[in-house]
């Protein structure tokens, strides 16, 4: 049976489609922001349902769910028929021939059916510049790129639909060719949380579907509301149109083809399981399959390239900007995929920087600029005289805003770090860890998290951070208090915050632009430059156990100092959705011991974040001092990027 998922991920690429069938590990099922999202999905689907109450909601499971979904919209043309009031069924499952679909919402009205998919997706409204909206590209002959999956969806349910009520005309005591509506209930950009909508009323509880997959179930236990300002529904009738004529598939087995086409051709491959030959499929997107593995015999990337590229010297998935005419390039000049090489391509086909990873690959050298060994602290900004400072956020974003007045997926700063050097040329064993800030209690923490910025930060020297996430947070702080007005300091914090956001200097851009790591393959994050770097000796040495006696913290994995972060204990996991954890590693009777569930990554605060809220927890010293541990490095990272920026030689 291909559902709308396989269907979309069939579009995508037909060999992730195969993976999935065969069974093969996905990274995704592991990826904490897209459990996040899947929850934030589930509590917008939730408030929807408090503003719309359901006449029916179709139970859990697949094909074999299709009769009594029929029934109940049978049901529902009849009363509406006699009534006219129009009814809403919620997961209605409808099953023709080889494919199946769960539809979020089914609105029965006289003279037509309103097709609504739900997504936790914002929307702006259309302006006298984009008169079509965010969702069409303005030549109006397609969608744009990051709208393409939502409206795939909404355009197979549609076509699927069609056919369906065609075919069940009869039985539902309808026309066949009763209007189909498409629609897209969204979430509204700019929408505001009342007392009513806001995230204190919202339940998650965690249970495993038909198919043995976690899923969250989000319940409203506020007051009866009948309107809400952070959705809205959006006709999508045009926007399903062109995808219909042209799905905008990136497989080429269906490029070019409309919807229908794709079905046909889908079943065709799916059904008798014929699957095309991988190497049509090969593309940049490969680089970042959710079906690289590292097990080996596991691996889809390793089964559709013919071996472990990562054990190939600078293989082309390995290039960074990486195109598809660069990977169709250098395996037309390859023997095999699995030898497609940087030496595939000539160096015109590359860019500066793709020319520089290749250079230093090859030769096993690490690549600084002239002029940036000449004048290093003029390129880092670091002035004679006067401290350094370095600084870290972790924050959360939800479609469900915790304040009155607060904005869907408006950040929240719930956290800071922060280190500095008295002086630009001073050793790290001078290193100061600041008292930071940590709120996981609290629904509106910007004010008392600018307060305690302006205080440790001071009045004068750089600020580093990595990458543009703090100056984004500081940013969206300051105008949102701007706007606001609401505390009688408000006017000295928006200008406290612009004085910190002018002394912020990105490290990661310096890095870009003056040095090459070949070990890293092209990528600056801080997570896959610190193992590099953390081979210095001296790195090593001055954040080993004693060397700063005004930063306690200490790092002793050889590779990795985020790997010498403890794990969390059973108490901890207890604390923070024990079932949740349970029902993560497939454990019906307590969280397997020895597992390490220390934060390790942004991704695991924010939904470590979530728990506390959800869980409570947030007054207990051992749950702050796991949140602590990771942000403090975090912040010690940036000290240990800076310090191998000024020393790193050619």
């Amino acid at each position: 049976m291909i559902t709308k998922s396989k269907f979309k991920l069939g579009l995508d690429c037909i060999q992730k489609l195969r993976h999935y069938s065969d069974g093969l590990p996905s990274t995704l099922t592991a990826d904490n922001l897209l459990s996040l999202l899947a929850e934030g999905g589930g509590a917008i689907e939730a408030l929807q349902r408090v503003v719309e109450p359901p006449h029916w909601i179709g139970p859990d499971g697949g094909a074999e769910k299709a009769p009594e979904s029929l029934a109940r919209i049978k049901d529902a043309v009849a009363s509406v028929t006699q009534s006219g009031k129009s009814l809403s069924l919620y997961e209605v499952t409808i099953v023709h021939g080889n494919f199946m679909a769960r539809i979020d919402l089914l609105r029965v009205c006289k003279g037509r059916i309103e097709l609504v998919e739900i997504k936790a997706t914002s929307w702006k409204s259309p302006t006298p510049e984009r008169p079509l909206g965010e969702i069409v590209k303005k030549d109006n002959k397609g969608i744009m790129s990051g709208w393409v999956p939502y409206v795939q969806d909404l355009a197979f349910q549609y076509e699927l639909l069609t056919r369906w009520l065609k075919d069940h005309a009869d039985t539902l005591g309808i026309t066949s060719n009763l209007p189909v509506i498409p629609k897209l209930l969204l979430i509204k950009s700019g929408g505001k949380a009342g007392q009513a909508d806001r995230l204190a009323f919202f339940h998650t509880r965690y249970a495993k579907d038909f198919r043995g997959n976690l899923r969250p179930e989000v319940e409203y236990s506020g007051p009866k509301i009948k309107s809400t300002d952070l959705l809205v529904e959006v006709e999508a009738s045009h926007e399903v149109e062109l995808i219909l004529g042209n799905a905008q598939a990136h497989d080429p087995a269906f490029k070019g083809c409309g919807i229908s086409e794709c079905m046909r051709r889908m079943e065709m491959i799916v059904i008798p399981a014929q699957w095309p030959k991988s190497a049509d499929s090969l593309c940049a997107k490969c680089k970042k399959c959710e079906y690289r593995d590292d097990t080996q015999d596991r691996s889809g990337v390793v089964r559709c390239w013919g071996a472990d590229v990562d054990a190939t010297p600078a293989h082309i998935l390995k290039l960074a900007y990486l195109s598809d005419a660069q990977v169709s390039s250098a395996i037309a000049l390859s023997s095999n995929p699995a030898e497609a090489t940087f030496t595939a391509l000539s160096a015109i086909d590359l860019q500066e920087r793709q020319q520089n990873q290749w250079q230093y690959t090859l030769s096993g050298q690490i690549g600084v600029k002239d002029s940036f060994s000449k004048d290093r602290f003029s390129v880092l900004d670091a002035p004679a005289q006067g401290p350094v400072y370095f600084l870290d956020f972790e924050t959360s974003s939800y479609p469900i805003p915790s304040r009155v007045g607060g904005e869907p997926y408006q950040l929240v700063p719930f956290q800071f770090e922060g280190h500095f050097l008295p002086s630009r040329d001073d050793t790290l064993d001078k290193r100061v860890l600041l008292p930071g800030f940590l709120d996981l209690a609290g629904e509106d923490p910007r004010r008392a998290m600018a307060r305690a910025l302006v205080a440790q930060f001071g009045t004068s020297g750089p600020i580093y951070h990595w990458s543009i996430h703090e100056k984004t947070v500081i940013t969206q702080v300051m105008k949102s208090i701007a706007a606001e007005h609401g505390g009688p300091d408000d006017s000295q914090l928006v200008t406290s915050c612009q004085a910190i956001i002018d002394r912020l200097v990105d490290l990661m851009e310096i890095a870009k632009e003056n040095i090459t790591l070949p070990e890293t393959n092209g990528s600056y994050s801080i997570k896959k430059l610190l193992p590099v770097i953390w081979e210095d000796p001296v790195l090593r040495k001055a954040f080993a156990r004693g060397q700063a006696p005004k930063d306690t913290n200490f790092y002793e994995d050889p590779h990795d100092p985020y790997q010498s972060l403890s794990g969390l204990d059973q108490s901890f996991t207890e604390s923070l959705g024990q079932r949740t954890v349970k029902a993560l590693m497939h454990d019906d009777v307590g969280a397997p011991e020895g597992l390490d569930f220390a934060i390790k990554n942004g991704g695991l605060a924010m939904l470590y974040y979530h728990y506390v809220r959800l869980f409570g927890g947030a007054e207990r010293q051992d749950i702050q001092r796991q949140f602590q541990q990771y942000c403090q490095l975090d912040s010690a990272a940036m000290v240990m990027a800076y310090d191998y920026l000024r020393r790193v030689k050619a």
